[in-house]
């Protein structure tokens, strides 16, 4: 029996976030992925809306790779999500897949990693993308600079 996408995300389970001591239920449900995609040395974030059946670019240089590439390699990352979603009941027949068009550009051809990484940042506490612009990559990248060595992360 196949069920509605909402409860399907609602329910969760009882697998521990990576992130926090929150079990899956507690974090609240889930209607979007978020992960980034390198193609061609260069990085874009990709964001699976669950709900809306569509998958969003959100691309600071779309200079670098066309819109019909950029279809060819996410098909069998979308194929693969069918699959994992049908697993749990959840069917869709396709994703759509949209660009986000009013994030800025990136100025510096090797900004495009602080851009991915600040993008799903960014999505995932539900600011704007937006938000993310030249003016501040300076300080961001600084910033996360002072996170990986504050926890001694090796990227």
């Amino acid at each position: 029996m196949q069920k509605n996408i909402r409860q399907s995300c609602q329910k969760g389970s009882t697998v521990i976030s990576t992130t926090s001591s929150k079990t899956w239920p507690e974090v609240g449900e889930v209607y979007h992925l978020y992960f980034s995609v390198c193609s061609r040395s260069h990085l874009y974030v990709v964001e699976v809306d669950i709900a809306k059946s569509t998958i969003f670019i959100y691309d600071p240089n779309r200079s670098c790779s066309t819109d019909d590439q950029i279809r060819t390699e996410l098909k069998p990352m979308t194929k693969i999500l069918m699959i994992l979603m049908k697993k749990i009941n959840i069917v869709i027949d396709a994703l759509a897949i949209e660009w986000i068009t009013t994030t800025s550009k990136q100025s510096n051809s090797g900004d495009c990693g602080v851009y991915a990484i600040k993008y799903i940042e960014f999505l995932s506490i539900d600011r704007q993308a937006e938000l993310v612009n030249g003016f501040h990559m300076q300080k961001l990248m600084r910033k996360l600079v002072v996170e990986l060595y504050t926890t001694d992360c090796i990227p």
